[in-house]
C-alpha cells in the first residue's frame, strides 16, 4: 500500500500571511483614494473663491468711486454663504498708484484666493 506523503494546499501561516498583505495593500488604496477626493474638494473650492474674488473685484471697481474706497467686508449671497470676502485699498509708494486687494475665504475647507488691482488716482 502506498502512503500519501503530503496533501496539496496552503498551510495557516501562509493563509494569514496572505491575509495581512492584502489588507496593508487595501488600507493604502482606500488611504490614496480618500486623499485624492479631499485634495479634490479643495482645488474645486479654491477655484471657486477665485471666482467670486474676481466678481467681487469687478463688482466693487464698477460700483464704486475708487479714488475715496477704503474697503469693505461681508459674506456671499445664496449657494457661496460659506464664503467670506474682505477688500481694502493699499497706497502704494509710487505716486498716485493705489492697490485694491480683495481676499476670498472659505473657513470649513480652509481654502482662500487674493487678487490685486492696481490702479491710478489723480
Amino acid at each position: 500500500m502506498k502512503q500519501v506523503s503530503g496533501q496539496g494546499g496552503f498551510t495557516f501561516l501562509e493563509v494569514m500571511a496572505a491575509i495581512v498583505v492584502i489588507s496593508v495593500m487595501s488600507l493604502t488604496a482606500v488611504q490614496l483614494v480618500k486623499n485624492t477626493s479631499d485634495e479634490f474638494i479643495k482645488v474645486k473650492a479654491s477655484r471657486h473663491a477665485y471666482e467670486l474674488a474676481q466678481k467681487k473685484l469687478y463688482q466693487i471697481v464698477a460700483d464704486e468711486e475708487l479714488a475715496s474706497y477704503a474697503g469693505s467686508s461681508g459674506v456671499f449671497d445664496g449657494d457661496d454663504d460659506n464664503y467670506t470676502w474682505t477688500s481694502e485699498t493699499l497706497v502704494s509708494s509710487t505716486e498716485g498708484v493705489r492697490v485694491l486687494k480683495v481676499k476670498v475665504q472659505e473657513e470649513q475647507i480652509n481654502v482662500s484666493a487674493v487678487l490685486d488691482y492696481m490702479y491710478f488716482t489723480k
